[in-house]
């Protein structure tokens, strides 16, 4: 019970911080990189996500200057891989467990 209570949380503070970092670095290019939100279409809320990802957000991306912007796009990288390692690291463990625990 410890266990899952204590992954559990984990998982809910990684998530959040990913999702605080997203936010952040969504909100700073629409604030201080105009330019390059007029260039993404002034997306709303359910398409943000998809419209950095996609090739021509990226390349609009790409032109970014303010160094404020660019920290915090690299922190956002960084916590979604952060978050992403560590669901597969639960993943596989779990698979593993299971597969050779003796039920």
């Amino acid at each position: 019970m410890i266990i899952k209570l204590t992954l559990g949380a984990v998982w809910l503070i990684l998530m959040a911080r990913a999702v605080i970092a997203e936010f952040r670095y969504y909100r700073s290019v629409r604030l201080r990189e105009p330019g390059v939100w007029a260039q993404l279409g002034k997306p709303v809320f359910p398409r943000t996500g998809m419209v950095f990802v996609s090739k021509r957000g990226r390349e609009a991306l790409s032109g970014i200057s303010d160094e404020t912007v660019k920290e915090l796009a690299a922190y956002h990288r960084q916590s979604n891989l952060q978050f992403i390692g560590y669901v597969v690291v639960v993943l596989v463990a779990s698979i593993t467990y299971f597969k050779f625990a003796e039920i």
